[in-house]
């Protein structure tokens, strides 16, 4: 009987081992996003940077990002993962010390105006790193 608890006990530490999240070292990750207009397309620039001496570690499914376009009023007008299907395949994201990380995308076609856009990280553990930024539509 006593080498049945003593299985279990051992089984139940493996299993809980293995559920540990990847999470270190990404809460100090700092975000920074910027727009700009390329051939008459609205195009963005998301970038994360480890600016810290630990590796950041963190999964996701095949969606990296997730984005929000907001009109002059606040009123959404466009969000990235609306409608799209994405792979739930679980991939491991690594980021050393002093690595960056970008993601370059282009925008719906807007009318002219004012807009915002919020970007975020979809980690399946951590942060979200979210960024904002305005810009205008000529």
């Amino acid at each position: 009987m006593k080498k049945y608890y003593l299985m279990v006990l051992v089984l139940g530490l493996v299993l809980l081992g293995g559920c540990q999240t990847m999470s270190n070292g990404q809460k100090n990750l700092t975000s920074n996003l910027s727009v700009f207009e390329d051939k008459g397309e609205q195009r963005f620039v998301y970038e994360l940077k480890n600016e810290t001496k630990k590796v950041a570690k963190w999964s996701r499914s095949g969606q990296k990002y997730d984005y929000i376009i907001r009109d002059s009023k606040g009123d959404k007008v466009y969000q990235y993962s609306k409608g799209m299907f994405f792979t739930m395949a679980i991939e491991k994201e690594v980021l050393k010390p002093n690595d960056a990380l970008k993601y370059e995308g282009s925008m719906p076609e807007l009318k002219p105006g004012n807009y915002s856009i919020e970007i975020w990280l979809t980690a399946n553990d951590g942060e979200s790193h979210p960024a904002t930024t305005k810009f205008k539509v000529n």
